[in-house]
């Protein structure tokens, strides 16, 4: 399986089973550094859009641990976090 494979996964809000997205995301950096630009915009999506908090910690983690290639990446993700922990009543999110 691939990396697009992996991004698709992570997205698939209609899986049952979210414990299958956190895994997916999870997996993304193993991709090494080739993987940040193509998975950036998808893991900011999924840390504001996800229902589930175990998804969200984990695509918080891992953003905050992969870094950005561009600048300009970097005010939208941080507009992201900001509204996440402004807006989320899941204090293990807000820790994170």
């Amino acid at each position: 399986k691939d990396l697009n494979w992996y991004l698709k996964e992570a997205q698939a809000r209609n899986q049952r089973d979210p414990q299958m997205r956190e895994a997916a995301v999870r997996v993304i950096p193993l991709f090494g550094p080739s993987a940040r630009k193509p998975s950036v915009k998808i893991i900011t999506d999924i840390i504001q859009d996800d229902p589930d908090p175990g998804v969200k910690v984990a695509a918080i983690t891992i953003i905050s641990s992969m870094g950005f290639d561009l600048r300009n990446e970097v005010k939208p993700s941080i507009q992201t976090l900001r509204t996440v922990l402004q807006n989320s009543s899941n204090s293990i999110v807000k820790m994170y």
